[in-house]
């Protein structure tokens, strides 16, 4: 069992890795025409829960800062609601990137064509501008 004193760590350390990657991630100029990020939001409580599952081996029970910090990263990913056309129709994605496809990702967002699932993993996805309100809010139970 992890001790109080090294999940309040944890915590602080994940909102300060969360805040370092969305702030890379917000993408700087989309294209008029092209796909419109509408939200983004940062894995910080599935991170923590893959740490805390980490430091809860034997022989990882006093990691150090930066160890902590390097599990988080590893497992910190950024979910997307992209919205756009597809095949002449009104589309919404949410997209869970890829960390090595994430600065790919921006670049074609500020143009007018994407395939989405060239970049991560797609969580859900359908047809119309924005997604039920029901959906946004299981992928922000499922993922934040």
């Amino acid at each position: 069992m992890v001790d109080r004193e090294v999940i309040a760590n944890v915590k602080k350390l994940a909102v300060q890795v969360g805040a370092n990657l969305l702030r890379q991630a917000i993408p700087k100029a989309v294209g008029e025409e092209g796909w419109k990020v509408k939200a983004a939001f940062v894995t910080v409580n599935v991170a923590e829960r893959a740490v805390l599952n980490w430091i809860d081996r034997p022989g990882n029970s006093r990691p150090s800062d930066s160890q902590i910090q390097n599990q988080l990263k590893q497992n910190m990913g950024i979910v997307y609601l992209v919205r756009g056309k597809d095949q002449g129709r009104q589309a919404w994605h949410y997209v869970l990137v890829d960390q090595d496809k994430l600065q790919p990702f921006l670049r074609q967002l500020a143009t007018r064509s994407i395939n989405v699932s060239l970049y991560g993993r797609i969580l859900d996805s359908d047809w119309g501008q924005d997604p039920p309100p029901s959906r946004t809010r299981a992928i922000e139970q499922a993922y934040s």
